[in-house]
């Protein structure tokens, strides 16, 4: 395991893990970010209660955790989670009691949060949705577990891009579509 004292900084895991026991990582107060991979499919209690933790991207579909106020990341100064292309599900209790966490970005096309997914993450300001527009979203079938009280439609936010070729130019243009959800602003880049 690693020492709380020692300097870890950025963790990314084995393809191959399954399981983070329970406080494996606790009081490791030098890990800034972690990346969970797809394999992983159990997280312990308090397993990264890291005071440094502050970014974790999150590729496992299928993952278990626990609350009852040791969720893995509970204690932290988390302020942004990253859910992969693969999580079309955000697991139960993921961000319970991080109080921290400012920002959540949905890379996949999520159809469901689970049950207290964001419990108490009073500082969550916005949840960006990188594979939808937004008259592709529907927030009305997104389908919310209880205790999210947190998770709000006005926090919601797009961001896909799309690159298309105008041919009377010759140039390719990409549309950023980084929008809030009653916005209606589009840039248009030239690259």
């Amino acid at each position: 395991g690693i020492d709380g004292n020692e300097s870890a900084g950025v963790i990314a895991f084995s393809d191959k893990l399954r399981k983070i026991k329970d406080y494996a990582f606790s009081g490791c107060s030098k890990i800034a970010q972690v990346t969970i991979p797809y394999s992983v499919t159990y997280i312990g209690w308090n397993a990264f209660n890291c005071v440094g933790l502050n970014t974790v991207y999150f590729n496992s579909p299928i993952c278990t955790m626990y609350d009852d106020g040791y969720a893995p990341f509970a204690g932290t100064n988390l302020k942004t989670v990253i859910f992969g292309k693969n999580v079309t599900s955000i697991p139960e209790n993921v961000c319970s009691n991080a109080r921290s966490l400012q920002g959540a970005t949905f890379e996949g096309k999520v159809t469901q949060i689970g049950n207290g997914a964001f419990k108490n993450c009073t500082g969550l300001s916005e949840i960006i949705l990188t594979a939808y527009f937004e008259d592709e979203f529907d927030y009305d079938s997104l389908v919310i577990g209880n205790y999210n009280d947190t998770v709000t439609r006005e926090k919601f936010r797009f961001g896909k891009k799309i690159t298309k070729t105008d041919t009377a130019h010759k140039v390719a243009i990409t549309v950023e579509y980084s929008q809030n959800a009653f916005d209606e602003e589009v840039e248009l880049v030239v690259e």
